[in-house]
This record gives structure tokens, C-alpha cells and sequence, in this order.
């Protein structure tokens, strides 16, 4: 391998690129396929047929909380020790959790403050627009659609799942795959390549539609996870954005109309207005609105650590 990587270097980094992802997928399959294996061996073991136990796991899989939470913590535990094996083994990095962007020294919680404080920060400003824009409205609480001890119930177990979600992707997309592309293409290539990765490993789901607006929203929001990486040196902010970004989205605010994953949200509203050009469906509005977000406090961003360079070298 040494051989290749020294005469093919570009060939070298792809199929390190492409094995990383095979073995995600393939990890995310099997999380999938040995927890509906469990729910359904449950349910035929005390009384159901096969196929009313399949259908069972399936609809726990999707619609209750608790088991979409247990299956989120398992399937980034293991991208997580993915990441951990890839930097180990494959680039030979140690200690391999400091070469991640997760070092002690990094100020763990500060970094997670700061990113999911941005994160608030991004979904408020999101919100606010969506609303005086009219293309949402409010429409009522959780508390009164499904009760207090359902919300509640949802609350802890999507923020356990959601922890686990930010760690687990941010591990295996920025501290390992945006690390390694950077320091063989450059910063740049590393933020544009992996979010690209990280948008169509996203659209990657048979249960939605997804218009265009959604994966470019994703690729951006991916670039500012990757950009936060880049300014902090360190996983944390990236960690607090992404988990922060995936529990407000799943279990304070709800514009999808109806429960997702089985959370039963604190604040709901009507599904936002969609797009379409010439009868092509794009997305909804939440999702442009979420890219002009996004690219607005990545150019802060810029700006930000641009400021700080210019006064270093002051």
C-alpha cells in the first residue's frame, strides 16, 4: 500500500475515500438490519407472525422515540470507532483522538457551547423569517397534541440520540475525511469535497422526497460545520452545531406536519410553503432560507478569522 500511495498518490486517496464510505454504509445497514431483527424476534417470540413482527420493526424503527434514539446511539457509536480505526490503522496517527480534533486540551465544553449557541442562533434566525414571511405559521405545543410525559420522554431520548449523531458523523466526515483531503488538496478542496460526500450521503433515504433545495441546504450547512472545524482546529464546535442543529430541529421545532422519528416537538408548525419551477418540485422555502443562512454566517465566519490573521501578522 505503501508502494501505491507513493507512485499513485491521487488513486491512493480515493480509495481510501470510497472504502471509508463503503464501510459506513455497509455499518449503518447492519445497525439497521440487527436492531429491526432484535424488535422483530421480540415480537414473533411472544406471540406475533413473522410478518406482523417485520412490520412491527419497522414502524418502532421509524415512529417510537426511544427505539429511533437506542438506534442513533448505536449506529455512531460505531462511526465513531470507524473514524477512530481509519486514522489509526489507515493514516497511522496518534494519539489518535487528538488527531480526530477531540484532544483534552481542546476545551470540550466551550467549543460545544460556542457551536450549539450558533446553532440557536442560525434556527431562531431561520424561524423568525420563515414566520414574518408568512410560507410557515405556528399552529400549537406538543404538550397539548401528545402530553406532557411523551414530551418528555422525547426530550431525553432525542437529546441522547442527537449527542450521538453530532459525534459520531463529525468524527468520520470532519475529523477524519475533511483532515485528510486537506492536508493532500488544501483547505478549500477538503471543505468542498467532504460537504458534497456529506450531501449526498444525507439524500441517501427512501422515505422522503427531497428537492434539490434540501441537499444544497445540506452541502451548506456541511460547510459550516467543516468551516468551524477549520477556524477552532478542534471537533467540539462542530459537535455542539451539528447535535444542537438535529434536537432543535427534531424535538423544540416541527415543520414537517406530523411526529419524525417518533419526537413528539415542544413547538409545531405548518409544513412551509414548496418551490417549483415549471412543475419541477425544489424544495420548500425553510430550505432557501436555511442556504442564505448558512452562507451568511460562513462569510461572517470568514471575516471573523481573516480579522485575526491580519492582527497576528500585525
Amino acid at each position: 500500500m505503501a508502494g501505491l500511495a507513493e507512485r499513485f498518490p491521487n488513486l491512493y486517496m480515493l480509495l481510501k475515500v470510497v472504502l471509508l464510505l463503503v464501510v459506513v454504509l455497509l455499518a449503518l445497514v447492519g445497525m439497521s438490519l440487527l436492531l429491526l431483527a432484535a424488535i422483530a424476534g421480540y415480537v414473533a417470540l411472544t406471540g406475533g407472525d413473522l410478518a406482523t413482527a417485520a412490520e412491527t420493526a419497522l414502524s418502532a424503527l421509524m415512529n417510537n422515540v426511544i427505539v429511533s434514539a437506542s438506534y442513533m446511539v448505536v449506529q455512531n457509536i460505531a462511526l465513531v470507532l470507524i473514524a477512530v480505526f481509519f486514522m489509526a490503522v489507515v493514516e497511522g496517527r496518534h494519539p489518535v483522538l487528538k488527531a480526530l480534533g477531540l484532544g483534552r486540551d481542546d476545551k470540550p465544553l466551550r467549543g460545544f457551547a460556542i457551536g450549539g449557541a450558533l446553532n440557536v442562533f442560525f434556527l431562531v434566525a431561520v424561524l423568525l423569517i420563515i414566520l414574518l414571511t408568512g410560507v410557515s405559521a405556528y399552529y400549537g405545543t406538543g404538550l397539548e397534541a401528545y402530553g406532557t410525559s411523551q414530551v418528555g420522554i422525547s426530550l431525553i431520548a432525542m437529546a441522547i440520540g442527537t449527542l450521538f449523531v453530532g459525534l459520531g458523523e463529525e468524527a468520520v466526515f470532519r475529523g477524519y475525511l475533511q483532515q485528510i483531503l486537506a492536508d493532500k488538496y488544501g483547505v478549500a478542496a477538503g471543505l468542498i469535497v467532504t460537504s458534497v460526500i456529506f450531501a449526498l450521503f444525507h439524500s441517501l433515504t427512501p422515505f422522503a422526497e427531497l428537492g434539490p433545495l434540501y441537499i444544497v441546504g445540506v452541502f451548506a450547512l456541511s460547510m459550516l460545520l467543516g468551516y468551524l472545524f477549520v477556524i477552532t482546529k478542534s471537533l467540539y464546535a462542530s459537535i455542539g452545531f451539528h447535535c444542537i442543529q438535529d434536537f432543535l430541529a427534531l424535538q423544540i421545532f416541527s415543520f414537517t406536519g406530523e411526529r419524525t422519528l417518533g419526537a413528539a416537538p415542544i413547538f409545531m408548525f405548518t409544513k412551509p410553503d414548496e418551490i417549483y419551477l415549471s412543475g419541477m418540485f425544489l424544495g420548500s422555502w425553510d430550505d432557501l432560507i436555511s442556504i442564505i443562512m448558512a452562507a451568511a454566517i460562513i462569510l461572517g465566519l470568514y471575516l471573523y478569522r481573516r480579522s485575526r490573521l491580519m492582527k497576528k501578522e500585525v
